[in-house]
C-alpha cells in the first residue's frame, strides 16, 4: 500500500470520528491495532491525519544540496582528485570539506540518490579494441552466420 492509499484510510478513519464514532470502531472498521486507531483519533485531534515528511530533515540546504551537484558534474578532477571516477568516500569528504558537515557513507548514498544520481561503473575496454573491425564484423560476418544458421537443419523451425 503506497503513501496515498494510508492517507486515504486515516482521512476515511477522520470523517467517521467526526461523525461520533469511536476508536474502537474505527479499529474493527479498518483492521487495525487499538493503539493504531487510538493515535488516528489523536492525530485527527490536531489535525495532523494527512502524510508527513518521512525522516530527520537535511543537513544540507536546498541551496547547497544545488552546489553540490554542480560541483559533482564538473566532475572528480574539478575537486583535486586524480581521475574521472566518483565515489561515495569522495563526495563524503567533499561535503566535508566544502560545507563542513560530516555525512555517513550510507548517507550520502541517500542524499545523491534524492539529487537524481545512480549508480554507475566506468565501463572498462581493452586498449587494443578495434572499434572498426567489431563494426566491421557486426555489419558483414553476423549477418551472414546468421544467415546460414537460419537454414541449416540443425537450427531449423518445424
Amino acid at each position: 500500500m503506497g503513501i496515498r492509499e494510508l492517507e486515504d484510510r486515516r482521512l476515511q478513519a477522520g470523517r467517521y470520528f467526526k461523525a461520533g464514532k469511536t476508536a474502537y470502531f474505527v479499529e474493527k472498521r479498518f483492521s487495525v491495532s487499538s493503539t493504531t486507531a487510538r493515535e488516528w483519533k489523536k492525530r485527527w485531534q490536531d489535525g495532523t491525519l494527512k502524510a508527513q515528511k518521512q525522516g530527520l530533515p537535511s543537513k544540507l540546504s536546498d541551496q547547497a544540496r544545488d552546489k553540490l551537484a554542480q560541483k559533482i558534474l564538473r566532475g572528480p578532477e574539478a575537486a583535486g582528485y586524480h581521475n574521472q571516477l566518483w565515489t561515495i568516500q569522495r563526495i563524503t569528504s567533499l561535503i566535508h570539506k566544502d560545507f563542513n558537515i560530516k555525512y555517513k557513507p550510507r548517507s550520502v548514498w541517500h542524499l545523491l540518490h534524492a539529487l537524481g544520481f545512480s549508480c554507475q561503473r566506468p565501463e572498462r575496454k581493452p586498449r587494443e579494441r578495434n572499434e572498426k573491425a567489431i563494426r566491421e564484423w557486426r555489419l558483414k560476418k553476423w549477418p551472414a552466420i546468421l544467415k546460414k544458421g537460419l537454414y541449416s537443419k540443425q537450427y531449423s523451425v518445424s
